[in-house]
């Protein structure tokens, strides 16, 4: 999931964008770009790293065993 920090620094980089008549308003646009932004965030079916890189090498196994095994079947096809 994306850390809180990452999320504050989205968010104030949002707040930095909107246009200077809307600075006084900044620290309450920071507040509600954050809510916001964690809120859309957590209602999407995210994995972390790790468990992102777990799966990446459980499919490779699969791949190289699935050659292996489409090997064997194609020298027991020509025998």
């Amino acid at each position: 999931m994306i850390s809180l920090d990452t999320l504050e620094q989205l968010a104030t980089k949002l707040s930095d964008a909107v246009p200077g008549g809307a600075a006084n308003f900044k620290a309450d646009l920071c507040h509600n770009f954050q809510a916001i932004l964690q809120a859309t965030l957590s209602k999407l079916a995210l994995v972390n790293r790790e468990e992102f890189d777990r799966q990446t090498q459980l499919l490779a196994k699969a791949r190289q065993r699935l050659s292996e095994l489409e090997a064997r079947l194609s020298e027991l096809e020509t025998k």
